[in-house]
C-alpha cells in the first residue's frame, strides 16, 4: 500500500499542477469558458491510462516459469529506468514548465476547443502513462495484488488533487520544491530496491549459485522477517531478511551513484542560483 501511495502521490501532484497551470493561465487570459477543454483532454486521458495499465498487467500476468522470472526483471528494471529519467527530469524542468505549458496552449486557444483538448490531454498523458506502467511496475514488484495496494493508490491520487487545488487557488503553504525533493529520495530508495529485484530474478533465470547466490545476511527476528512491517519495508525499500549478494551488490551500485549525483547537482545548481528558492507554483 505504502508503494502505491508513493508513487501516485509523486506522480499526481506533478498532473494536479500541469492542470492547475492550464486552468490558471486560462483564468487569466480571461477565458474560463475553455476550461472544459481542459478537463476533457484530461479525463481522455486518464481513461487512456486506466486501459494501458489493464492491458498490461492481463499480459505479464499469463507468464509462468522462467517466463516470468525474465518478465519481473525486465518489469523492474524499466520501471526503476522510468522512475530514475521522472526524478531527474521534473527537477531540470521545473522553472520552465509553466512557461512552456502557457505557450503551448495559448497557441491552441487561437485554433478551437479540440486542439486545446488534445493538448491538455497530451500534456497529462506523459504523467498519466508513468503513473500506470510503475504502479505495474510496483504491483509486479512486490507481489501485491489486493485491496490495500489499490486503496494506497487511490489515496495518493486524492491527496494529489487535494494539493493539486490548493495550488491553483494560489496557497504558498504548499512547497512544491521541498515535496519534490523528499518523495524524489524516497522513490530512488524504492528503485533501488526494483533493481535489486531484477537482479534476483535474472539470477534464479540464469540459474547462477555459489557466491552469487549466497546470503549476506540472514535476519530471523519477526519483525523484520514476517511481520506487516518486513512486508512494508521490501515494498517500500526492496528489503529482504535474507537477500543474496547479487542482489545487495545491484542494490548499492544503483543507489549511490544516483543520490550522489541527484543531491550533489542539486547543492551545485542552490549554488549557482542563491535566491532561486520560491515555491513552484502557477503565477495569477
Amino acid at each position: 500500500m505504502g508503494e502505491s501511495f508513493l508513487i501516485s502521490l509523486r506522480e499526481g501532484v506533478e498532473i494536479s499542477l500541469i492542470v492547475a497551470i492550464l486552468l490558471t493561465y486560462l483564468n487569466r487570459v480571461g477565458r474560463r469558458d475553455a476550461f472544459a477543454a481542459v478537463w476533457v483532454g484530461v479525463g481522455v486521458a486518464a481513461l487512456a491510462c486506466f486501459a494501458l495499465a489493464a492491458v498490461f498487467l492481463h499480459l505479464i500476468g499469463g507468464f509462468t516459469g522462467r517466463a516470468e522470472m525474465a518478465t519481473e526483471a525486465i518489469v523492474s528494471i524499466a520501471a526503476a529506468g522510468m522512475l530514475t529519467f521522472m526524478i531527474f527530469w521534473m527537477r531540470r524542468h521545473s522553472r520552465t514548465l509553466r512557461s512552456s505549458l502557457q505557450e503551448g496552449l495559448g497557441r491552441a486557444a487561437a485554433h478551437s476547443f479540440a486542439a486545446m483538448a488534445l493538448f491538455a490531454g497530451i500534456a497529462v498523458l506523459r504523467e498519466g502513462i508513468e503513473t500506470a506502467l510503475l504502479l505495474v511496475g510496483a504491483e509486479r514488484e512486490t507481489g501485491d495484488t489486493s485491496l490495500g495496494f489499490l486503496a494506497g493508490g487511490v489515496a495518493g491520487l486524492a491527496v494529489a488533487c487535494g494539493i493539486g487545488v490548493m495550488v491553483y487557488h494560489g496557497s504558498r503553504r504548499v512547497d512544491l520544491r521541498r515535496f519534490f525533493s523528499a518523495t524524489a529520495f524516497l522513490l530512488i530508495l524504492f528503485a533501488a530496491g526494483m533493481v535489486g529485484k531484477a537482479a534476483h530474478e535474472l539470477r534464479e533465470f540464469t540459474g547462477a549459485e555459489g557466491g552469487w547466490a549466497s546470503p549476506v545476511w540472514d535476519v530471523t527476528t519477526p519483525l523484520f522477517s514476517t511481520s506487516w512491517f518486513a512486508d512494508f519495508l521490501g515494498g517500500m525499500f526492496g528489503w529482504s531478511p535474507a537477500p543474496e549478494t547479487v542482489r545487495v551488490i545491484a542494490y548499492v551500485a544503483y543507489l549511490v551513484p544516483v543520490l550522489a549525483l541527484y543531491f550533489g547537482d542539486a547543492v551545485l545548481q542552490r549554488r549557482a542560483r542563491p535566491h532561486a528558492t520560491a515555491p513552484l507554483v502557477p503565477s495569477r
